[in-house]
C-alpha cells in the first residue's frame, strides 16, 4: 500500500474496529498524539519516495552508462553547489541527482549519463546521473 497518506494507514485501522465493534489496537491509540506532527513532517511523503527510489533504482540497475534526455528541474545553488541537483527524464519516467562539470540551469535539456543505479545503495541518492 503506498504511503501517499500516511493518515489513511490509521484510520482505515479505527474504521476496521469500530465495524468490528472492537478497540482500536493499541499501535493505532499509541501513535494518534504523534500523527499530526508526523504529518507536518512529511513521514508519509518520505517513505513513499523512498519506495519508489528502490524500485527505479531495480528498474535501471542494468542500464548503468546509458545517456537519456532529461530537464533539470532543480538545482543546488542555494545550497553553493551549483553544478548539482535533480533531472527529470520523460522516459523511462523518473527523478534522479545529477551532478555537472559545468553550473546547471534551471529547466535545462541535458544528456544524463546513468552512473549509479543500486538499489541496495545505503545513502540517499540510489540513482545517479552526470551530464555528458
Amino acid at each position: 500500500m503506498p504511503l501517499r497518506r500516511l493518515i489513511d494507514r490509521y484510520t482505515g485501522e479505527l474504521c476496521v474496529a469500530a465495524c468490528a465493534g472492537q478497540a482500536p489496537p493499541d499501535w493505532v491509540l499509541d501513535a494518534l498524539h504523534c500523527l499530526p506532527c508526523d504529518m507536518a513532517r512529511g513521514k508519509g511523503k518520505v517513505a513513499d519516495r523512498r519506495a519508489v527510489d528502490l524500485v527505479e533504482a531495480a528498474v535501471l540497475k542494468n542500464r548503468v552508462g546509458e545517456v537519456f534526455g532529461g530537464l533539470v528541474i532543480n538545482t543546488d545553488a542555494e545550497d553553493n553547489r551549483p553544478k548539482e541537483g535533480t533531472v527529470h527524464l520523460a522516459d523511462p519516467a523518473l527523478m534522479g541527482r545529477i551532478t555537472s562539470g559545468a553550473e546547471l540551469d534551471l529547466g535545462a535539456s541535458v544528456q544524463a549519463k546513468l552512473t549509479r543505479a543500486d538499489p541496495l545503495f545505503t545513502g540517499k541518492n540510489k540513482i545517479l546521473f552526470n551530464t555528458v
